[in-house]
C-alpha cells in the first residue's frame, strides 16, 4: 500500500481536473463558513459599541467641562441653559482672566471664551446632551450631564469639580 502511494507521488503527472475541482470546492466551503462567522461577530460588536457611545459622550462632556470649571475664579452665574464665569484659559498668559460661557443649545454644549471683546474660543464640546446642570458648591462645582445618543441609549454622570482658583468667602 505504501509502495503504491510513493509510486503515485513520484509520478510527475500533476493534478487531475477532478482533484483540482474538489480542492477548490472545499476551499469555497471553508471560506463561506469563515465569512459567515466573521459577519455574525461584527453584528454583535456594533450594537455594543452604540451602547457604549452614550457613556463615552457623557464622560467626554464631564471631563471637558471640568477642565474649564477648574480654572474658575468666581462662582458660576446661571441663567437658563447658560453658565458664565471668569477664569484662566490655557492658551493665554496665566495673569489674564477670561470670561467663559457654557451654553446648552439644541442638544449640544458649547464653550465660548472671550478676552474682553476678542473671542478666543468658540467650540462645541459634545452633542446629544439632554440635560446639563452646573451648581456652585463649597470651593467648586457639581456637574450633572445626561446624554441620549442617536440610537436612544441614555447615560448620565455626576461629578464634583474643585476649582484651583476659587476664594472661600
Amino acid at each position: 500500500m505504501i509502495n503504491k502511494f510513493s509510486e503515485h507521488l513520484s509520478d510527475n503527472n500533476g493534478l487531475t481536473l477532478v482533484e483540482l475541482l474538489i480542492s477548490i470546492a472545499l476551499l469555497g466551503v471553508v471560506v463561506a463558513l469563515a465569512s459567515t462567522m466573521l459577519v455574525q461577530s461584527l453584528n454583535v460588536i456594533e450594537p455594543s459599541m452604540r451602547r457604549m457611545s452614550a457613556g463615552q459622550l457623557t464622560e467626554l462632556a464631564k471631563s471637558e467641562l471640568a477642565t474649564y470649571l477648574r480654572t474658575a475664579t468666581i462662582p458660576v452665574d446661571e441663567t437658563e441653559d447658560t453658565w458664565t464665569f471668569t477664569g484662566y484659559h490655557p492658551s493665554t498668559d496665566e495673569a489674564d482672566l477670561i470670561h467663559f460661557e457654557i451654553i446648552k443649545d439644541n442638544g449640544s454644549v458649547r464653550v465660548i471664551a472671550k478676552d474682553g471683546e476678542e473671542e478666543i474660543e468658540n467650540r462645541t464640546v459634545v452633542n446629544y446632551v439632554e440635560d446639563l446642570e452646573i451648581n456652585n458648591v463649597n470651593n467648586g462645582f457639581k456637574i450633572y450631564v445626561r446624554v441620549v445618543d442617536s440610537d436612544g441609549n441614555v447615560a448620565h454622570k455626576r461629578a464634583t469639580v474643585r476649582s484651583r482658583n476659587l476664594i472661600d468667602e
